[in-house]
Protein backbone atom coordinates (compact mmCIF):
# COMPACT_ATOMS: atom_id res chain seq x y z
CA UNK A 1 0.00 0.00 0.00
CA UNK A 2 2.66 2.20 0.84
CA UNK A 3 4.40 1.58 -2.43
CA UNK A 4 1.08 2.81 -4.45
CA UNK A 5 0.59 5.78 -2.61
CA UNK A 6 4.26 6.87 -2.91
CA UNK A 7 4.26 6.42 -6.28
CA UNK A 8 1.02 8.18 -6.99
CA UNK A 9 1.47 11.11 -4.51
CA UNK A 10 4.90 12.14 -5.29
CA UNK A 11 4.04 14.22 -8.22
CA UNK A 12 1.34 15.85 -6.30
CA UNK A 13 4.10 16.41 -3.45
CA UNK A 14 6.37 17.68 -6.14
CA UNK A 15 3.79 20.13 -7.78
CA UNK A 16 2.98 22.29 -4.30
CA UNK A 17 6.22 23.76 -5.04
CA UNK A 18 4.54 25.89 -7.55
CA UNK A 19 2.81 28.72 -6.14
CA UNK A 20 0.18 28.67 -8.88
CA UNK A 21 -0.83 24.48 -8.69
CA UNK A 22 -0.73 24.34 -4.88
CA UNK A 23 -4.64 23.94 -4.66
CA UNK A 24 -5.27 21.69 -6.76
CA UNK A 25 -1.92 19.84 -6.01
CA UNK A 26 -3.40 20.06 -2.13
CA UNK A 27 -6.76 18.39 -3.37
CA UNK A 28 -4.90 15.73 -5.91
CA UNK A 29 -3.32 14.42 -2.77
CA UNK A 30 -6.12 14.48 -0.45
CA UNK A 31 -8.72 13.45 -2.17
CA UNK A 32 -6.26 10.11 -3.64
CA UNK A 33 -5.49 9.40 -0.19
CA UNK A 34 -9.32 9.97 1.02
CA UNK A 35 -10.38 7.66 -1.82
CA UNK A 36 -7.76 4.69 -1.31
CA UNK A 37 -8.37 4.78 2.26
CA UNK A 38 -5.24 2.72 3.52
CA UNK A 39 -6.27 0.30 5.76
CA UNK A 40 -6.37 -3.06 6.79
CA UNK A 41 -9.69 -4.32 6.44
CA UNK A 42 -10.90 -7.09 3.65
CA UNK A 43 -14.41 -6.32 3.75
CA UNK A 44 -16.38 -5.06 0.73
CA UNK A 45 -19.47 -3.34 1.54
CA UNK A 46 -21.36 -1.89 -1.40
CA UNK A 47 -23.24 0.86 0.39
CA UNK A 48 -19.86 2.32 1.66
CA UNK A 49 -18.45 2.14 -1.42
CA UNK A 50 -21.77 4.07 -2.90
CA UNK A 51 -21.09 6.71 0.04
CA UNK A 52 -17.26 7.22 -0.70
CA UNK A 53 -18.36 7.62 -4.11
CA UNK A 54 -21.05 10.34 -3.81
CA UNK A 55 -19.54 12.34 -1.22
CA UNK A 56 -15.96 12.51 -3.43
CA UNK A 57 -18.31 14.25 -6.26
CA UNK A 58 -20.02 16.22 -3.53
CA UNK A 59 -16.99 17.51 -2.10
CA UNK A 60 -15.24 18.10 -5.51
CA UNK A 61 -18.15 19.70 -7.03
CA UNK A 62 -18.02 21.93 -3.31
CA UNK A 63 -14.37 22.62 -3.99
CA UNK A 64 -14.74 23.90 -7.31
CA UNK A 65 -17.76 26.14 -6.54
CA UNK A 66 -15.41 27.57 -3.39
CA UNK A 67 -12.23 28.95 -5.68
CA UNK A 68 -15.02 29.60 -8.21
CA UNK A 69 -17.13 31.78 -6.20
CA UNK A 70 -13.69 33.27 -4.46
CA UNK A 71 -11.88 33.53 -7.68
CA UNK A 72 -8.55 35.70 -5.93
CA UNK A 73 -5.51 33.80 -6.77
CA UNK A 74 -2.75 33.18 -3.76
CA UNK A 75 -1.04 36.26 -5.27
CA UNK A 76 -3.39 38.75 -4.46
CA UNK A 77 -4.41 37.53 -1.12
CA UNK A 78 -0.75 37.40 -0.33
CA UNK A 79 -0.51 41.06 -1.81
CA UNK A 80 -3.16 42.28 -0.04
CA UNK A 81 -1.66 41.15 3.49
CA UNK A 82 1.58 42.69 2.87
CA UNK A 83 -0.50 46.16 2.15
CA UNK A 84 -2.34 45.18 5.70
CA UNK A 85 1.19 44.86 7.19
CA UNK A 86 2.55 48.13 5.66
CA UNK A 87 -0.61 49.97 7.31
CA UNK A 88 0.02 48.50 10.54
CA UNK A 89 3.75 49.53 10.40
CA UNK A 90 2.23 52.98 9.77
CA UNK A 91 -0.03 53.08 12.51
CA UNK A 92 3.31 51.64 14.81
CA UNK A 93 5.73 53.91 13.65
CA UNK A 94 3.26 56.73 14.36
CA UNK A 95 2.92 55.72 17.78
CA UNK A 96 6.42 55.28 18.31
CA UNK A 97 6.03 51.72 18.99
CA UNK A 98 9.20 51.07 16.05
CA UNK A 99 12.21 52.50 14.98
CA UNK A 100 12.14 54.21 11.59
CA UNK A 101 14.83 52.10 10.65
CA UNK A 102 13.33 48.89 11.42
CA UNK A 103 10.21 50.22 9.91
CA UNK A 104 11.98 50.97 6.69
CA UNK A 105 13.82 47.76 6.89
CA UNK A 106 10.86 45.58 7.10
CA UNK A 107 8.70 47.84 4.82
CA UNK A 108 11.35 46.70 2.08
CA UNK A 109 10.81 43.38 2.52
CA UNK A 110 6.48 43.90 2.06
CA UNK A 111 7.38 46.40 -0.90
CA UNK A 112 9.28 43.11 -2.54
CA UNK A 113 6.56 41.23 -1.73
CA UNK A 114 3.92 43.51 -3.20
CA UNK A 115 5.79 43.66 -6.27
CA UNK A 116 6.72 40.24 -6.90
CA UNK A 117 2.67 39.18 -6.46
CA UNK A 118 1.60 41.88 -9.00
CA UNK A 119 -0.63 41.78 -11.90
CA UNK A 120 -1.53 43.48 -14.99
CA UNK A 121 -4.48 45.38 -13.45
CA UNK A 122 -5.20 48.89 -11.21
CA UNK A 123 -5.44 46.93 -8.21
CA UNK A 124 -1.85 45.89 -8.22
CA UNK A 125 -0.44 49.06 -9.60
CA UNK A 126 -2.51 51.06 -6.41
CA UNK A 127 -0.64 48.83 -4.31
CA UNK A 128 2.31 48.99 -5.44
CA UNK A 129 2.02 53.07 -5.28
CA UNK A 130 0.68 52.74 -1.90
CA UNK A 131 3.91 50.68 -0.60
CA UNK A 132 6.30 53.08 -2.46
CA UNK A 133 4.45 56.30 -0.86
CA UNK A 134 4.75 55.15 2.59
CA UNK A 135 8.63 54.67 2.01
CA UNK A 136 9.32 58.10 0.21
CA UNK A 137 7.14 59.60 3.22
CA UNK A 138 9.67 58.40 6.02
CA UNK A 139 12.83 59.71 3.35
Amino acid sequence: MILVLLGTLSLGIAILALPKYQTYSLGFCIGFISIVQPSNHMDFEVAKSITIGMSTIVGSIGLWLAFKLYPQSPYTISRKIAIKSIVKDIQKLKRQEISKEHYQAGLIKKILSVYRNRKDDPSSEKDIEFALQSLLQTM
